[in-house]
């Protein structure tokens, strides 16, 4: 509830603290990618993800938006079809060290109508909701155990890069007013946050 109060009064200063997370979480995935020698075709699968970022913030213009449920429309077929895909997405990336399942629900629009779903309980929403949840489990703990183990350089360089290039997809703009100088201390306090807590052991 206090999240969806967030998204509606002060989506500039919501969207600043998930910009600090990712500053304060870039160190620890970038160490963990150099730990061991450097292999030039990972550093180069880690510039493809962030140019796939780039090419997402272009497409949108910079306007990541969070839609309600009533500027969706209502709830429909397709929309839970939607929500059952970009969970299960964000489900995997969660998985992923460094990756907030958050921050895709928001790069795929579905950020606000999830977090409605889960204040308002939801029953209709809660259902893809909780399908997309198991299915990104099953299916991310796989291939992520996969990759740590075979290819643990390219999936954090690609993790960097993805967490990188999110922060253009989720840039709102900045006013200069008391809320926009909030939104500055609210960047730097989850950037501090996010970096301490991911540097610890």
């Amino acid at each position: 509830n206090v999240i969806v109060s967030l998204l509606n009064s002060h989506p500039m200063l919501l969207n600043f603290c998930f910009i600090g997370l990712v500053f304060g979480s870039i160190p620890s995935i970038y160490k963990k990618a150099r730990d061991q020698k450097l292999k030039p075709r990972n550093l180069v699968l880690g510039v493809i993800a962030l140019a796939f970022m780039l090419f997402i913030s272009y497409l949108n213009q910079g306007e990541i938006t969070n839609k309600s449920l009533a500027d969706f429309g209502g709830i429909s077929f397709g929309l839970c079809l939607w929500i059952f895909a970009a969970v299960a997405i964000s489900t995997i990336a969660m998985i992923l060290p460094g990756i907030s399942g958050s921050l895709m629900m928001l790069l795929m629009g579905i950020y606000a109508v999830v977090m409605e779903a889960v204040a308002s309980i939801d029953l209709v929403l809660m259902i893809p909701i909780g399908l997309g949840v198991i299915v990104g489990l099953f299916v991310g703990i796989k291939v992520i155990k996969k990759m740590l183990r075979f290819h643990p350089q390219a999936l954090y360089f690609i993790i960097l890069g993805l967490v990188a290039g999110s922060v253009f997809a989720i840039y709102p703009g900045f006013t200069v007013s008391p809320e926009g100088f909030a939104s500055l201390g609210g960047l730097a306090i989850f950037a501090l946050l996010a970096y301490f807590l991911s540097s610890r052991k």
